[in-house]
C-alpha cells in the first residue's frame, strides 16, 4: 500500500504545483488590465467599468490569498495541529466568496444612486477597453480552469474570473447602446445585473465550503455504495462507524470499524478497494475479530452488578 499512498501524495503535489502557476499568471494578468480599466473608467465617467476594474483589484487580493493558502498549506503538522494547514485553502476560498459579495453590495448601491442621478458617459472608450478586458478575462479563465476542478481554493479566485468576464460582457453591451442610442442609464443597469449575477455564482461557492468545514461526505461519494462494496470482501462480516469526510477537496479521509473472521486479510482487502476504486488512500480502519465481537454481548452479560 505505500505505493499507492506515495502515488497519490505525488499527484497531489503536482496538482499543487500547476495550480500555483496558473494563479501566478493570471494575477500578473490582472495587474496589468485593472490599471488599464481602472484609468479609461475615469476619463469616461462609466461605473461599469471602474465596477470592473474594482471587481480585478478583488480578484488580485482573492489569487493572493490563494497564493498565501497554498503557501500556509504546506507547513508541516504538529501537536496542535495534527492534520496540519491544509484547511487554509478552504478558509481562503470561504474569505474570497464573502469578499465578492461585499464588493457586489456596494456595486449595486453605488448603480442605484447613477439610475437616480443619471450622469454622461463616453461610449466608444467604454466599448474599446471593454472587449480588451472581455479578451483578457477570457484568457484568465482558460489558465485557472483546469486547476479549478482540483481546488476550492482556486476555485474561489476563478469565480471572481467569471464574474469579470459576465462584467466584461455588459460593459460591451452597455458600450454598443451608449453609441446607438445615448441611453446613459444603461451604464448602471448592466453593473446592478452583473452584480446580482456575481452574488449568485459565488453561492455555490460557499456552499461548497461549509460542506468541507463541516465535514460532510464529499459529493461523488456514497456512504451507501462504499459500505456495500466493503460488506462483499470476503473476510468482512459486518461494517460500523463509517465516516467520509474531505480534509481539502482532493484529500479524502475515511474511517470504519470492520468486522472479520481474518482481521490482516479484511485490512489488506479493504484498503486495496477504497485505493483502487475510491482513490481514497487516508483510510484509518479499526478490525476486530468475528469472535471477539460476537462474545463482547456476553461480556456485558456477565458482567458483575454492581448493587
Amino acid at each position: 500500500m505505500t505505493c499507492h499512498h506515495h502515488h497519490h501524495h505525488v499527484s497531489h503535489d503536482m496538482t499543487r504545483k500547476d495550480s500555483i502557476r496558473a494563479l501566478r499568471k493570471t494575477l500578473c494578468l490582472i495587474g496589468l488590465f485593472m490599471i488599464i480599466e481602472l484609468v479609461f473608467g475615469i476619463l469616461a465617467n462609466s461605473l461599469a467599468l471602474i465596477t470592473d476594474a474594482l471587481h480585478m483589484f478583488t480578484d488580485a487580493g482573492a489569487i493572493l490569498l490563494s497564493l498565501f493558502a497554498f503557501w500556509i498549506a504546506k507547513r508541516p503538522a504538529n501537536k496542535k495541529l495534527s492534520y496540519g494547514y491544509h484547511r487554509a485553502e478552504i478558509i481562503a476560498a470561504l474569505v474570497s466568496a464573502f469578499s465578492t459579495w461585499g464588493l457586489s453590495a456596494w456595486l449595486i448601491y453605488e448603480a442605484i444612486y447613477r439610475l437616480a442621478h443619471p450622469q454622461p458617459v463616453e461610449g466608444t472608450m467604454v466599448l474599446v477597453v471593454a472587449s480588451i478586458g472581455f479578451c483578457a478575462n477570457f484568457a484568465m479563465m482558460m489558465i485557472l480552469h483546469k486547476s479549478q476542478k482540483d481546488s476550492l481554493n482556486v476555485r474561489g479566485a476563478y469565480v471572481h474570473i467569471l464574474g469579470d468576464l459576465l462584467g466584461s460582457l455588459g460593459v460591451v453591451i452597455a458600450g454598443i447602446l451608449l453609441i446607438v442610442f445615448k441611453w446613459y442609464p444603461i451604464d448602471p443597469l448592466i453593473t446592478l445585473l452583473f452584480s446580482l449575477i456575481v452574488i449568485y455564482s459565488a453561492w455555490k461557492l460557499v456552499k461548497d465550503t461549509l460542506h468541507v468545514l463541516m465535514e460532510g461526505t464529499p459529493p461523488h461519494l456514497s456512504p451507501g455504495e462504499i459500505e456495500k462494496d466493503l460488506l462483499s470482501l470476503p473476510d468482512v462480516k459486518a461494517v460500523h462507524d463509517l465516516h467520509i469526510w474531505c480534509l481539502t477537496l482532493n484529500q479524502i479521509n475515511l474511517s470504519a470499524h470492520l468486522i472479520s473472521s481474518d482481521p490482516t486479510k479484511a485490512l489488506s482487502q479493504a484498503q486495496k478497494l477504497l485505493n483502487d476504486k475510491y482513490e481514497i488512500s487516508h483510510a484509518t480502519l479499526q478490525i476486530e475479530p468475528e469472535d471477539g465481537y460476537k462474545c463482547l454481548p456476553c461480556a456485558f452479560a456477565q458482567k458483575p452488578s454492581l448493587s
